[in-house]
């Protein structure tokens, strides 16, 4: 078994998908048998933000140990190898944030000017919005770190770059299968994130985008807008009260769910495309003309 792994990055991947879900499950089990968790509500509204949070920075932890021991003892890459480099961190990390920031934004005011929407203040929580800042920051690291930082980067080492990104997003995809809500529409939009971070991710080889742009989709369109997210019910600073068709509003999944979003993701999945072909044309060409020399 040792052997497979080590030569093997596709036994890796599955190992690492087995064992993740077995330690999220494992972290579960004490709140099940304690009755702290009914395994019909988990949601923030019945487990609280505060529980909520602390579960999912388990299962991150648990994600870390998994990966860091994986690429130390069998990738036997530095663990900051995944895509962690500090070299124009700051830019990196801003550009991410501004990305999913813009991204919503644009969604929300079509919406809103489309009248498919109303939207009214809510009261300020400064402690739940907080604790959603934490929360938000926490599954983007997880999500990111799994998906981009380990998969696809051991999937690019054996497959073709675009079969390693369509595998990792579909990865993605089926990782949220069990969320509320969901369809046939926010299948197809979460595939197409995992496809647009995955075009980003197999270009620069940083984590630090993706995951900007993973906490601020989640984080504006949740506790600042007040959108479901993938599902998830949150409490924001503004309400929202569809009027419109719920494939144009995303309707209880959130804007994941929304043919708004599908038009921005598959616009952006462009744009890193074409980036990536024009910079591999130009490296192409340089290349060329140095053998002709």
């Amino acid at each position: 078994m040792l052997q497979i792994l080590k030569k093997s990055p596709i036994a890796r991947i599955i190992t690492l998908l087995i064992l993740s879900q077995l330690m999220a499950g494992l972290i579960l089990i004490p709140f099940f048998s304690l009755n702290i968790i009914n395994p019909n509500d988990f949601n923030i509204e019945a487990l609280g933000i505060e529980l909520m949070s602390l579960i999912f920075l388990l299962q991150a932890a648990a994600n870390l140990f998994l990966i860091y021991q994986l690429q130390k003892n069998y990738d036997k890459q530095p663990f900051l190898q995944i895509g962690f480099s500090r070299e124009n961190l700051l830019k990196k990390i801003s550009f991410g944030l501004g990305g999913g920031v813009i991204s919503i934004i644009i969604i929300y005011l079509i919406l809103l000017f489309s009248g498919l929407i109303e939207t009214s203040t809510n009261t300020v929580n400064l402690y739940h919005f907080a604790w959603y800042f934490g929360l938000f920051s926490i599954v983007a690291v997880n999500e990111e770190l799994l998906v981009r930082g380990y998969i696809l980067k051991s999937l690019l080492g054996s497959q073709h770059k675009y079969i390693a990104i369509i595998i990792s997003a579909l990865i993605f995809m089926i990782l949220h299968s069990g969320n509320s809500d969901v369809s046939l529409l926010s299948f197809i939009n979460l595939l197409l994130v995992g496809i647009f971070l995955g075009l980003y991710y197999t270009y620069f080889k940083d984590l630090w985008f993706p995951i900007g742009f993973h906490f601020t989709w989640n984080f504006i369109q949740g506790p600042v807008l007040g959108f479901p997210v993938s599902g998830l019910p949150v409490e924001g600073l503004l309400i929202q009260k569809f009027t419109g068709n719920s494939a144009i509003t995303g309707g209880e999944f959130g804007l994941e769910g929304s043919y708004l979003t599908m038009a921005l993701l598959v616009l952006l999945c462009l744009i890193v495309w074409r980036i990536n072909h024009q910079t591999d044309g130009k490296h192409h060409k340089v290349i060329t003309k140095q053998s002709l020399i």
